[in-house]
């Protein structure tokens, strides 16, 4: 579940956040052996660059389905199943940036850099977060994998913003995002976020928050209400080369808005469960291109909020 993202204005702050061996307590080497660098190709002006990776994504999702009768560990979802039938994922945690399917399946997140461990659930100080905090890993230049040392209930006092080639872990701990406000991802890339139970998100803003090592800025109040934008603006026509894959979601009560909502772009909603929105599941402008397939909607009882899919003629 991702907040809104609003612009951010630049005021430029350096200071030193590691002291000492600090280090040493909250990373581990990486067990992943040498890794290919990082290639990021440009988008061309198609809409869609390959639109086989559509047809791969259903040919996955139904591969998993028909090994539900013969393996003890299937889901019937081809990313879990990819990493949970290996008895040793533990040891190989970055295996899971190979498992992605779809337009994301090139994103590595923090795979070729150090393991993080989350040893505080705590979110002291948005500025000038310490080592042990989800927060301090988010924000560092280098890539990350982030993982939790236990269970945790974690409440954001501000929007928690990533920085480039991070991946947040949740596997083998229950990990709650809750009561305060949620995640911003924008400006960047490389981003993995997996097994986090994120709900319950609250407004936040008018504070200065911290996105990187040597940069914080003042954030204006964040969207409590949407989950997922996906293109901020009608005029901005760039994002006619976005392509986004939403697969395997459960959009729960108490969501009202934006599950995504799409400008522009090509927008693939795949095998996600809706159930009592409170304003409208899927929302467009800007002559997106929205393939909705295989999901399930459960609309609210208020027949005034029943619309599953809504087109917007404005910048809502």
């Amino acid at each position: 579940m991702l907040q809104k993202s609003k612009k951010v204005q630049r005021i430029a702050f350096c200071s030193e956040l590691f002291k000492g061996n600090d280090k040493k307590k909250y990373f581990k080497n990486s067990t992943n052996p040498a890794l290919p660098k990082t290639r990021i190709n440009k988008l061309n002006s198609s809409l869609v660059q390959d639109p086989e990776l559509v047809v791969e994504v259903h040919k996955n999702i139904n591969a998993s389905r028909r090994n539900l009768g013969f393996l003890s560990c299937g889901t019937g979802n081809p990313i879990d199943d990819c990493w949970r039938c290996d008895p040793d994922w533990e040891k190989n945690r970055q295996g899971l940036a190979d498992c992605a399917i779809g337009f994301g399946r090139h994103a590595i997140g923090g795979r070729d850099g150090e393991i993080y461990v989350v040893t505080d659930s705590g979110d002291y100080d948005p500025v000038n977060p310490k080592p042990g905090p989800l927060r301090y890993a988010v924000i560092q230049k280098e890539p990350l994998w982030i993982i939790f040392q236990r269970d945790m209930v974690i409440k954001l006092k501000e929007e928690l913003i990533m920085n480039s080639f991070k991946t947040i872990d949740g596997r083998g701990a229950s990990v709650h995002i809750v009561g305060g406000p949620c995640i911003t991802i924008q400006y960047v890339t490389n981003i993995i976020i997996h097994g986090l139970n994120i709900h319950d998100c609250k407004q936040g803003g008018n504070a200065n928050v911290r996105d990187s090592p040597n940069h914080y800025g003042w954030r204006t109040i964040s969207d409590d209400d949407g989950v997922m934008l996906l293109g901020h603006s009608d005029s901005y026509i760039q994002d006619k080369n976005m392509q986004v894959i939403i697969a395997f979601n459960p959009f729960g009560e108490g969501l009202v808005q934006r599950m995504p909502r799409c400008r522009h772009g090509y927008f693939h909603v795949v095998n996600n469960d809706y159930s009592y929105w409170e304003m409208y599941a899927i929302g467009g402008s800007a002559e997106p291109t929205i393939n909705s397939q295989g999901n399930r909607f459960l609309a609210p009882d208020d027949r005034f909020s029943k619309e599953v899919r809504t087109h917007k003629i404005d910048l809502g």
